[in-house]
């Protein structure tokens, strides 16, 4: 079990990192609502972000950006259970839960950033967005490569399994002809 582990800690480091990361987005959506002021300088923290994009959506912008980021944050949560809890040892699940966490924080922070664009420093909110999308990316593929290749390669107990289990089939189809041939003779319908 730890050997998996080992074998899947980036992947686990991914998604908890953007687990938090969007977590602390939807926090600082709710504690900065209406805060839509840019800094003179080119530094814009999270809170700064998603204060620029919920004053672009008016009264409930807060509330629907938190609420956005939530939902983001707990698939990222679920990708990080699923990789960490994965018993088959099998990449399928863990990267379709994964791909959906990614296309939804993609689609999150491509709509914070159009709507950041709009209003005061949308320039600066639009850099900031790219970088973050380029990063989410990175790390999906590195995580990606990493359940594909190191943390679910099949072990050879696995794959003598599966050589057993064909061998059994084969081993069964030949008794069934023989079955059957022994039938054919006896009632002496041999073709």
């Amino acid at each position: 079990m730890a050997r998996l582990i080992v074998n899947r800690t980036l992947a686990l480091l991914v998604a908890a990192y953007w687990s938090v990361f969007f977590a602390l987005l939807a926090l600082g959506a709710t504690a900065a609502p209406g805060r839509g002021s840019v800094r003179a300088e080119l530094a814009l923290s999270p809170a700064d972000q998603v204060g620029i994009a919920a004053a672009a959506l008016g009264p409930f912008g807060p509330a629907i950006l938190a609420s956005a980021c939530a939902i983001v944050c707990a698939l990222f949560a679920w990708a990080f259970l699923t990789i960490l809890l994965d018993c088959e040892k099998r990449a399928v699940g863990p990267l379709n839960v994964m791909r959906q966490a990614v296309c939804a924080a993609l689609a999150l922070l491509m709509a914070t950033s159009l709507l950041g664009a709009f209003g005061e420093g949308g320039g600066v909110l639009l850099a900031h967005c790219l970088l973050q999308i380029l990063a989410l990316l990175a790390c999906h593929f590195a995580a990606q490569f990493e359940l594909r290749r190191g943390g679910f390669t099949r072990r050879a107990a696995d794959k003598s399994e599966d050589a057993a289990r064909l061998l059994a089939v084969g081993a069964a189809h030949d008794s069934l002809l023989n079955r059957l041939w022994k039938a054919e003779t006896r009632s002496g319908k041999v073709l």
